[in-house]
């Protein structure tokens, strides 16, 4: 970082940061300078259950940095961790793993902390080379999810005479198509001799 962070920024975050980890967190200034005397300018974060806290395991894959002792996390990439996105993606997920992989769904400027965990939505994802393919996948998914054409025509807003009908063989229009992969957060690639298309 080329200036110094105000206190409110860095306060911002340690809220942010505290109530995203089942780990007490705090600021740590008094660092040995002696002992590290090679970390300077760096940014210090105190943790309680460093073994135990699950969701700080997602935050130090986050943001790059290395534990020294005492359960001191060096932070390496001060400028992601202060960024204003990165304190909102802490805000808006909490570091929980469902959260995180929805918010990626819905936000696509927060992919890439998603993707440094691994948790892309890329199994939502399917290439096929037919609408026949798509209507088979969708319906295979309908079925995981144990969802009723009732339930799916409210998320949809189509009919269920429309949905039983497609799950049929019968075409649809390619609105109620989208909304139907949206409903059931899949993507669907379909092959064709013009190049992919993504819906």
């Amino acid at each position: 970082m080329t200036t110094k962070p105000s206190q409110d920024k860095i306060d911002t975050f340690f809220n942010a940061l505290q109530l995203s980890l089942d780990s007490r967190v705090s600021q740590v200034i008094d660092i040995d300078p002696e002992e590290y005397q090679n970390l300077k300018n760096l940014f210090f974060v105190g943790v309680d259950q460093k073994e135990t806290d699950e969701r700080l395991k997602y935050f130090t894959k986050i943001i790059a940095g290395r534990w020294l002792k005492d359960n001191i996390y060096c932070i390496d990439d001060i400028d992601t961790a202060l960024s204003q996105e990165f304190i909102n993606f802490l805000m808006l997920t909490r570091l929980n793993k469902e959260n995180m992989v929805k918010l990626g769904q819905i936000d696509r400027q927060y992919k890439r902390f998603i993707k440094k965990l691994n948790l892309e939505e890329s199994t939502n994802e399917v290439t096929v080379n037919s609408i026949e393919e798509a209507r088979l996948h969708l319906f295979r998914v309908v079925e995981q999810k144990k969802m009723t054409l009732r339930v799916l025509a409210e998320q949809t807003k189509m009919t269920q005479v429309a949905l039983s009908n497609f799950k049929n063989g019968s075409n649809i229009r390619l609105s109620n198509f989208i909304s139907l992969c949206k409903a059931l957060g899949v993507t669907i690639v379909l092959n064709n001799d013009q190049g992919d298309s993504k819906f």
